[in-house]
């Protein structure tokens, strides 16, 4: 029914009616745009002395990357802003596309003095130390 139409006139409602089409059926799997696209994986690894925590961060940059700890709660938090910055470019239609992720994971005996991170090949990896355990028992002598 479309060639039935001017071009020139209807060239914007039809890409619209193919870009609803795309975003609506694009995918096998209908929740991938909206529940995968916002999360990562994250590892929580619980050593004697220490918490190893690995984030999936493939094509994330460092200054992307916010990770607090706060009272036991390791936040890492994610927000990126797609960017072109191609001069003399001639576009007709153009996307930018800008997420932002969170996870966040109680550690209840983290020492937050002492925690590092690093990031290598697209892998977060945060080590967060233990605090010491306090000895609550004492001996009781009998009168």
């Amino acid at each position: 029914m479309s060639n039935l139409l001017p071009v020139s006139r209807n060239f914007a409602a039809i890409n619209n009616f193919n870009n609803l089409m795309d975003n609506s059926f694009g995918n096998v799997w209908p929740l991938s745009k909206t529940m995968f696209v916002q999360t990562f994986n994250i590892d929580v690894q619980e050593q004697p002395q220490a918490y190893i925590i690995k984030a999936d961060l493939p094509g994330i940059k460092k200054d992307e990357i916010n990770i607090a700890l706060n009272d036991g709660r390791l936040s890492i938090e994610v927000l990126q802003n797609e960017e072109n910055e191609e001069k003399d470019a001639h576009y007709i239609y153009q996307e930018r596309r800008s997420s932002s992720m969170a996870r966040t994971v109680y550690l209840a005996d983290a020492d937050n003095e002492g925690a590092q991170a690093e990031l290598d090949d697209g892998v977060l990896k945060i080590v967060i130390p233990k605090k010491a355990k306090e000895h609550r028992s004492s001996r009781i002598d009998i009168n």
